[in-house]
């Protein structure tokens, strides 16, 4: 949390990479990944039951959960409320639809966005930025939407972005029409790294004494500039609010 001298502070400011990066750094130390609200919570020991409450699409909403209940959330939320702060605070920020990676192929649910106008320190200020507190395992760190440089975040994971390649992924000629870009990430320590291990009820591997192979995380469109509410986020938060057992956020 900032002081509030520091926010006085950072909302005076231009917008800039130090200040962005800060900003995403205390977000993912604050808000965690969660889908509590996707499932009843049976009463009991005096606890009244806590019925479903699914994520939505409404900021405000999203607002509501995380400020002043002081929860986590989907990524639908957490991107949402980031999104809304930022451009609070005069970033320009754009959003792309994202389909994650997955044995089957890309799948529909996912989001993450573009910070214009800022740049980085190995790229000029027409480089895009990619944030995404909001991925279920998430980049510490602002990626440069460029293709081929290797950014290294906070844990020791490394991220590339890579051209789309239709033959990979096991996906059809309209992923590979409506997305030109790949987010990739070499983990330091191997899977052991991840939550997403426990998540979705595997053994968790030792940890690895050499860096993994960058792995493909999900697919987006570099030129997107989706409107919050458009068809495509409805379509992607339907599947991840289905009750099916293929979809590990339902189980």
């Amino acid at each position: 949390n900032f002081s509030p001298a520091e926010a006085k502070a950072l909302a005076a400011r231009e917008p800039n990479t130090a200040d962005l990066g800060e900003l995403l750094g205390r977000l993912q130390l604050a808000v965690p990944f969660e889908n509590l609200g996707q499932h009843v919570h049976p009463a009991g020991e005096g606890v009244e039951e806590v019925p479903r409450s699914d994520p939505t699409l409404e900021t405000q909403t999203s607002l509501r959960k995380i400020i002043f209940d002081q929860r986590g959330g989907f990524c639908w939320e957490i991107n949402y409320a980031f999104i809304w702060l930022l451009r609070s605070l005069g970033y320009k920020v754009r959003v792309s639809n994202a389909n994650v990676i997955t044995p089957n192929g890309p799948m529909p649910g996912h989001l993450c966005m573009f910070v214009d106008g800022l740049g980085s320190a190995s790229s000029d200020s027409k480089t895009a930025l990619l944030v995404d507190p909001g991925f279920g395992d998430s980049p510490r760190a602002l990626l440069p939407v460029t293709i081929g440089e290797e950014t290294t975040d906070s844990l020791g994971d490394v991220y590339k972005i890579e051209s789309n390649d239709e033959s990979k992924y096991n996906q059809t000629p309209a992923h590979a029409a409506r997305f030109d870009m790949v987010l990739t990430r070499s983990r330091k320590v191997g899977m052991a790294s991840s939550p997403i291990v426990s998540l979705s009820g595997s053994d968790v591997p030792p940890p690895s004494s050499h860096r993994g192979a960058f792995e493909a995380q999900y697919l987006f469109s570099s030129v997107d500039d989706c409107a919050l509410d458009c068809q495509e986020f409805k379509d992607g938060l339907a599947v991840v609010l289905s009750d099916r057992k293929e979809n590990l956020f339902s189980q």
